[in-house]
């Protein structure tokens, strides 16, 4: 079998879809060929598996054909190191997420990522790649969505709360709802009195694709509801703490050994590296950043080199 970040081993495997996203997304369609997966459609046979785009309403039919013709199932989503903008300005992944055991989002069952960091176990050398590698992210200041903006230094000794998009499947998948950020907001406030609070909100409620939990009337006058384009790291490295509930903001924040309140099971809580209001409790061992790095950046994802057409490395 492919895992999970890997290559391919062998002729490629047949895996069948069921939503127009794998038809229209030729980017998506050719990562999945490099790493050794021919997307089709009609009805999978034995040695076949069955490709979801992550939580959404429509991977139900996919996952329904997966177990009733008892194929596996391939969950597939963006990586954490993906484009300038979001997918929904058009622009085009250079990483993805193929999970053959879940997905790293829906702390409801296992993924490939948790299996890796419950085992991860670092050589000397594997260990300064990680942080070699971790050091280059930062210094560039990338993050999941990296638009070319000014750096900005505005905000400093603040306390940063992440909003999200609504009905997003990391919000569910962490075992949250919409209470939560209203529940976080407080803590916030509660936690730090006199501290200046920014509510971030997500760059695809900023493009005006989707709503967040947050609006300007649900703020304080001396609350601030940052809605413009902004580096992550210069809110992060800035900030007093994070609050947070899935979002990718806070993992960054827990490698760079920020203060982070985690409201949701993310995919980076129960390491010991944030402060959790709702831990996993599969999740037993204690992670350095360069060890959740390692995994999440470097093993978890299949990456995209767009110049030479072929699987690359972070």
């Amino acid at each position: 079998m492919i895992r999970a970040g890997g290559g391919a081993s062998g002729p490629p495997r047949r895996l069948f879809t069921y939503s127009l996203g794998f038809l229209r997304q030729a980017r998506v369609r050719r990562v999945l060929s490099l790493a050794g997966w021919q997307v089709t459609t009609g009805w999978p046979g034995i040695g076949d598996a069955v490709g979801v785009w992550g939580r959404k309403p429509v991977s139900r039919r996919g996952e329904a054909v997966a177990k009733r013709s008892g194929a596996g199932l391939i969950t597939i989503e963006d990586g954490f190191l993906r484009s300038l903008y979001p997918g929904v300005t058009g622009a085009l992944p250079l990483s993805l997420i193929i999970d053959d055991v879940g997905i790293y989002y829906d702390a409801k069952s296992p993924s490939r990522l948790e299996m890796i960091l419950a085992e991860t176990d670092l050589s000397p050398a594997d260990a300064a790649r990680a942080r070699d590698g971790w050091a280059a992210l930062r210094a560039a200041r990338l993050s999941k969505y990296t638009p070319p903006v000014q750096p900005v230094t505005t905000f400093r000794d603040h306390v940063l709360v992440v909003d999200q998009t609504a009905g997003d499947a990391s919000i569910r998948g962490a075992g949250a709802g919409p209470e939560t950020f209203q529940k976080m907001l407080a803590a916030a406030r509660a936690e730090n009195p006199g501290s200046q609070i920014v509510v971030k909100i997500h760059p695809d409620v900023m493009a005006g694709r989707k709503t967040g939990h947050f609006r300007k009337e649900d703020l304080r006058a001396d609350e601030v509801l940052l809605a413009t384009d902004i580096n992550p790291w210069d809110l992060v490295e800035n900030a007093r703490a994070i609050y947070t509930i899935s979002s990718q903001i806070g993992y960054e924040a827990a490698l760079a050994e920020r203060p982070v309140r985690c409201f949701g099971s993310a995919f980076y809580a129960g390491w010991g590296l944030t402060q959790d209001e709702a831990p996993c409790e599969r999740r037993d061992r204690t992670l350095s950043p360069d060890e959740l790095f390692a995994g999440c950046h470097l093993r978890y994802p299949v990456y995209y080199d767009p110049f030479h057409d072929r699987l690359g490395t972070f």
